[in-house]
């Protein structure tokens, strides 16, 4: 099961970040994660031009590279 965003979910160059996956707490306190329940639960979040290049940096220095071929970094 995926756990919270990975490179291919960050277009640097477009400024634009995938939420394909939800991670609601419920009463209990523990995180349930899993697939969206519904539409509404997948979108697309763009970010302001003025963070273009703190997004470009953090993925070179803190983001885990592409494991496999073809995936998008």
């Amino acid at each position: 099961m995926r756990n919270g965003l990975y490179r291919r979910d960050i277009d640097p160059d477009d400024l634009v970040i995938r939420v394909r996956v939800a991670e609601p707490e419920p009463a209990n306190g523990k995180r349930a994660p899993g697939e969206a329940e519904s539409d509404a639960g997948v979108r697309v979040v763009v970010l302001p031009a003025f963070l273009r290049k703190a997004v470009k940096h953090n993925l070179v220095w803190f983001a885990e590279k592409a494991r496999r071929p073809g995936l998008r970094r």
